[in-house]
This record gives structure tokens, C-alpha cells and sequence, in this order.
């Protein structure tokens, strides 16, 4: 074989051992939530690249020893036709299984049956499928980027009197874990103080089992699913796909009536989903991304491990997640909790410096897994065992640090001088998806979409209680009656028939 048909073959093999990660990039959602950028492409190409010399070094020192050529030549055949099956079924289950126990009784039957000569059959096939190296670098390089463009400096609308807007939006909180007997649990010292002064609806619904569902339904207040258009979110209207950017939303509706508007969050594309219609984003990935071109090139090599559905590839999977996989429980478990500091940071100075006229809008990542804080906030360490987990002591703790976070955000309210006038709402996203069972056996129509809301409107010094099925993207026009001056409205939309 030529040196050119062993280049080829190489580099289709490397190819085909990332086809499981090639394949989860098709999918827009994925970039999307991984906020894809140039830097992503390079990096997966540099992976199967540095795959492809691994495969050349390997067969020039093998061919130099006959059963060792025979061995590596075999060794070729399993990882071409186990990534092909890892690429095919996605997931390991019973069908994976099977066909690498058929694959391994191939390989046996054909290292014994010399004459046969699989290998050199595969290596054309491998020679002949050479061309999805590049049309994969295409592809690649050619998705849309998620990347959040630079932060400009917008003029923000003169200050005048106005009912300032705070929503905050926590992440999984769970109704039937923080209620009972329609009642707080005591827990939530600081909920429980704010709820004595504000309207508390027990069957608020949230409008979808997911943050990237129900977030962008909350803020666009629509009821319809959003699809991607390039690299921003899109609603339908009258029929035709419309980027979010010139959908109407809840931000919009503020600015339009000379209110500031300002977001800190993390997970979502804010600023490629709102564009202009929000003056200020600060928003983090949900996972860390390391930076510069050779640790993102060595996170898209080394997490490829775990794409790949063999055995031997499955347990280095399980030894590599505690030690050098990017994303390790170590290295996850402090960005989590570095991106909870500073989410609640920013949120304290947009509170701090905020307007009367200020829409304000937080996503707070508690009181979501991993399980590394106590009640009081204080960092455990490293998470155990999964990351996404049924532990209801690790979400107890959560839950109180949570009420110790919302407490936090309500006296700086106070301290600001804006808390009487304020129209303050504190809901979740979702419900604990992982409660019960760890395979999301929850009724995601009911129970996932229950979530606590409380409302606090301006100048409400009393509390009451809503009992009617309140879904929080009917919330618009309680939004827009406060601020134009109405309160008396909203507090009529909100009420109990």
C-alpha cells in the first residue's frame, strides 16, 4: 500500500471515530447550547487530524513485524467498525451490545483465516470514503456561530418615575418540594417574608418541561416552539419563520414604553435571541469551554472517548471522567459554582444600579444539580456519583441557599429605595425533572411544568393567595398594566374569578 492510500485510509478512519461527535453537531440545538464558534471547528478538525497521525505512526512501526501488522491491521477493523456503530446507534443499549460482540467474533474468525484478507478489503472501503474527511471540515466550519457578539454601549432611555420590574427566574425549583399544606415550607425564611406581602399562585404552570423551551416561551410570552434560523432562535408568524431578534418580547414592550432593560443569566443565546431589544446581556455558558485553540482542540480529542459506545471505550470513559476529560467532576463542580458567584454578583450590582425605570431580568442557576453547595452556601467540593441526580438532601441544601440568594436580592431591592414601587416576580423554569426517578418519569404536562411564582405588585402591602391555573406566558399584559401606570389592572388580571 502507498503511502497515499495509507494517508487516506487514516484520516477516513479518524473521521469515522469522530462520526458520533460529528453527528451530535448536526444538530442545531447542540451548537446552539454549546455556543459554537470558529475555535469549535478548528478543534474537532485538529482531533482527527492528531487521530489520523496516531493511525500512520502506529502501522509504520507495526509493519515491520509480521503478527504485529496482523494484530494492528485487526485492531484497524475494530475502531472502523466500531465507530461506525457508535455513529449509527447513538446510544448503548442491548443493539449496541450485540453488534460488538458480533464485530469481535468477525474479527477472531477473521485474524484465524488469513486468506480471507478483511483488512485490506476494509482499507479500500476506508480508501474510497476518503472524501468525508473534508466534506466533514466543510460542514464544520460552515455552521452558523453562536458565539455572543461583543457587548456595545447603547444610550439607555432617560430615568423617569416609573414601577421598576424585577423577574427572577430560578432554575428547577420544585412546587411539591418547597410547598405544603399550600403552605411555605420553613425553609424559606426569606420567601416566606416576601410572600406576606405579595399575591402567591399555587398552580402556576410554567410553558415548557425544559429552560430552552419554556425561558424563551416566558420571554416572547408564546405559547409555540421556537426553531433555529442561522444563529438566532425563530418564532412562526403568519406562517413564515421570523428571527426572535424582530419578535416582540416582554423586553421590547418595556423599551417601548422608555424603560431600561437589562438580563443576567447563563445556558441560553440571550443577546443572539433579543438583539437590540435588550440594552444590557450578561450571560454564561452552562458549560465550561476552555480557552485558546490547544486545551479546545485537546477537550474535542479527549471527550470523543465518551461518543464512542465499545467497551474498552466505555470504561476508559468511566476512568477519564475522573481524572482528564474536560468536564470532570473537579473542573465542572468549580465552574458551577464560579458561575453561581458571579451570576449573583452581577444580579446584586443590576439591582445596586438600576433605574426606576429599569426592567430587570435574572436567571438564576440555583437550585440546580450538581450538588455542591450546603444550605448556607458554602462550597461542598466535587459533586458525587452522576451529575444529574435524584439526592433530595443535595437538593434540600440547594433549596435553602436559594431562599438565602432571593433574600440577598430582595434587601439590595430595599437598600436601593425601589422595593414599595417595584413589580417584583420570583418563579422557576421548570420542576425538578430528576425527582422521583432519575429517568424523568415525572408527567412533564403536569408536575414538571407546577412551579412556585410569587408577585409582589407596587405599593402591595398584604398578601393573597391565587388559586386558578395561572400560566406564566399570559403574564404580558400584567407586565405592560403596571408599566403604564395600572396597577389596579394587573392586580385584576391576576386575581381568582
Amino acid at each position: 500500500m502507498t503511502l497515499g492510500m495509507r494517508a487516506a485510509v487514516a484520516i477516513s478512519t479518524a473521521t469515522v471515530v469522530f462520526g458520533a461527535q460529528l453527528r451530535h453537531l448536526t444538530t442545531p440545538r447542540n451548537r446552539m447550547l454549546g455556543l459554537w464558534d470558529s475555535f469549535d471547528a478548528i478543534a474537532v478538525t485538529a482531533g482527527i487530524l492528531v487521530v489520523a497521525l496516531v493511525f500512520l505512526a502506529v502501522h509504520a512501526v507495526a509493519s515491520r513485524h509480521r503478527l504485529a501488522n496482523r494484530i494492528a491491521n485487526h485492531i484497524f477493523v475494530f475502531t472502523f467498525c466500531g465507530a461506525l456503530i457508535s455513529t449509527v446507534l447513538t446510544y448503548s443499549d442491548y443493539k449496541s451490545e450485540l453488534a460488538y460482540w458480533a464485530l469481535t467474533a468477525c474479527i477472531a474468525v477473521s485474524f484465524c483465516r488469513v486468506e480471507w484478507n478483511i483488512p485490506a478489503k476494509l482499507a479500500k472501503l476506508a480508501v474510497a470514503l476518503a472524501p468525508i474527511f473534508p466534506l466533514s471540515v466543510y460542514q464544520l466550519f460552515s455552521y452558523p456561530k453562536w458565539a455572543p457578539p461583543p457587548e456595545t454601549k447603547t444610550t439607555p432611555a432617560p430615568e423617569e418615575p416609573a414601577s421598576p420590574v424585577y423577574v427572577i427566574i430560578c432554575d428547577e425549583w420544585s412546587f411539591s418540594r418547597s410547598f405544603e399544606n399550600g403552605a411555605l415550607r420553613p425553609i424559606f425564611k426569606n420567601l416566606s417574608q416576601f410572600a406576606g406581602q405579595s399575591i402567591t399562585f399555587t398552580d402556576a404552570r410554567t410553558p415548557g418541561p425544559r429552560t430552552d423551551e419554556s425561558i424563551p416561551r416566558f420571554i416572547f410570552q408564546r405559547e409555540d416552539s421556537w426553531s433555529i434560523m442561522g444563529n438566532h432562535l425563530a418564532w412562526n408568524v403568519d406562517g413564515k419563520p421570523t428571527p426572535s431578534t424582530s419578535v416582540p418580547s416582554i423586553f421590547a414592550d418595556a423599551k417601548s414604553r422608555g424603560y431600561r432593560t437589562s438580563l443576567v443569566g447563563f445556558y441560553l443565546p440571550y443577546r443572539r435571541m433579543l438583539g437590540e431589544q435588550i440594552d444590557s446581556v450578561i450571560a454564561y455558558n452552562a458549560y465550561s469551554k476552555p480557552e485558546g485553540l490547544l486545551r479546545r482542540s485537546y477537550e474535542a480529542l479527549i471527550n470523543n472517548v465518551s461518543f464512542q459506545l465499545d467497551p474498552v471505550s466505555k470504561k476508559a470513559t468511566s476512568i477519564l471522567l475522573n481524572s482528564v476529560i474536560p468536564g470532570n467532576r473537579v473542573e465542572y463542580s468549580h465552574y458551577w459554582e464560579r458561575i453561581n458567584r458571579l451570576i449573583q454578583s452581577h444580579s446584586a450590582a443590576l439591582i445596586r444600579d438600576a433605574s426606576k425605570n429599569q426592567f430587570s431580568f435574572i436567571h438564576l442557576p440555583l437550585p440546580h444539580c450538581p450538588w455542591i453547595f450546603n444550605s448556607e452556601g458554602a462550597f461542598l467540593g466535587p459533586y458525587k456519583g452522576a451529575r444529574f441526580s435524584h439526592d433530595r438532601a443535595g437538593y434540600e441544601n440547594h433549596l435553602a441557599y436559594m431562599d438565602s440568594v432571593l433574600g440577598k436580592f430582595l434587601a439590595a431591592i430595599r437598600a436601593a429605595g425601589d422595593f414599595d414601587d417595584a413589580m417584583i416576580v420570583i418563579a422557576s423554569d421548570h420542576s425538578w425533572r430528576l425527582d422521583y426517578t432519575y429517568d424523568g418519569k415525572l408527567d412533564e404536562a403536569g408536575d414538571v411544568r407546577h412551579v412556585p411564582m410569587f408577585i409582589k405588585l407596587p405599593k402591595q402591602q398584604s398578601p393573597s393567595v391565587v388559586k386558578k391555573r395561572t400560566e406564566m406566558v399570559s403574564l404580558r399584559p400584567v407586565f405592560n398594566a403596571v408599566m403604564d401606570g395600572d396597577v389596579e389592572k394587573a392586580r385584576k388580571l391576576l386575581a381568582d374569578p
